[in-house]
């Protein structure tokens, strides 16, 4: 069985459109798949009348953020395996059967690192975030802690498909990190020698997301800096390191140029380019771009933004 966890904050209308779409799955069988939502202490308590008893139901006391509310999901989870979506993104109809397909494929041929240790996920539309404009990504292979340490390209939150035994080789989310919980996670997840697979489908729209909030990521990078360190519980490899170093730089940069302090945000992508000198924004070459955006998909992605209004 497949558990899908949803953590939602204040945001009804997107959960109700998420869970939707997960009961709009093809080649999935009914009792394949439970769905847990996991109310991360909004106000009002979210509601799940329409659904009826087909949805799990987890209620968090306090707000946990991202990690601590999938955490919780998991804790609850009875299935094998675990595939998030976050409520303000939507799957694509066969995007569970085509990932489960390759996942089945890999170990079947015996491909990959043990069953726990792969992960698999799929393709996506995004929005571009200089124009807006609709595309699609199509994620490249990991399978090396230099490969997770450059960033966290894959959109875990709602691309993901993995087995639940993951998180006790790895661990849980670190709930003390407000932002960049996946790309803690996923390092440590190389670290013990995972391995991220793409299965060939475009499978989510993802809303659109952009950074802010730095003294949060500030905060987070420290925390990740100070795991991953030369002192730290996880300590890298000097080359390892300097790569997430730029990663991080890159990161306080975007976030502070979003909340107006320019100066400062330039500041840290210059340092990010002078840790890792490259000839394009990111840390590493990440994706496969697509522009071709099909009529559903694009109708999808307005409705989405038009709710959010």
């Amino acid at each position: 069985m497949i558990s899908v966890v949803i953590p939602v904050y204040n945001r009804p209308g997107g959960a109700h459109r998420a869970i939707r779409s997960v009961f709009a799955q093809q080649g999935i069988g009914p009792g394949e798949v439970e769905v847990i939502v996991v109310d991360d202490a909004s106000q009002p308590a979210l509601a799940l009348e329409p659904f009826g008893g087909n949805v799990r139901l987890v209620r968090l006391d306090r707000n946990a953020g991202a990690a601590g509310a999938r955490n919780a999901g998991i804790r609850a989870a009875q299935g094998e395996f675990i595939a998030f979506l976050d409520s303000d993104d939507v799957w694509l109809p066969t995007k569970l059967a085509d990932q489960m397909a390759t996942l089945r494929t890999l170990e079947k041929n015996g491909a990959g690192r043990a069953p726990a240790l792969n992960a698999v996920v799929c393709g996506f539309y995004c929005p571009n975030r200089f124009n807006g404009h609709l595309q699609s990504r199509m994620p490249r292979a990991a399978a090396t802690v230099a490969d997770f340490v450059r960033g966290c390209w894959f959109c875990p939150g709602s691309a993901l498909v993995i087995r639940r035994s993951a998180f006790a080789v790895v661990g849980e989310l670190d709930d003390r990190l407000r932002r960049l919980e996946d790309f803690d996670w996923f390092v440590r997840f190389g670290r013990a020698g995972g391995q991220l697979h793409t299965a060939p489908t475009l499978g989510c729209v993802i809303a659109p997301s952009y950074s802010g909030a730095s003294g949060t990521i500030d905060d987070s990078a420290r925390l990740i800096e100070a795991k991953f360190g030369q002192s730290g519980a996880h300590r890298l490899r000097p080359d390892e390191w300097r790569l997430l170093q730029a990663y991080l730089a890159l990161e306080r940069g975007a976030a502070l140029w979003h909340d107006g302090a320019n100066l400062h945000g330039a500041r840290q992508i210059l340092t990010s380019f002078w840790r890792k000198p490259r000839m394009h924004a990111a840390v590493g070459s990440f994706w496969e771009l697509g522009n071709t955006v099909p009529a559903d998909v694009a109708r999808t992605y307005a409705g989405m933004i038009q709710a959010s209004r």
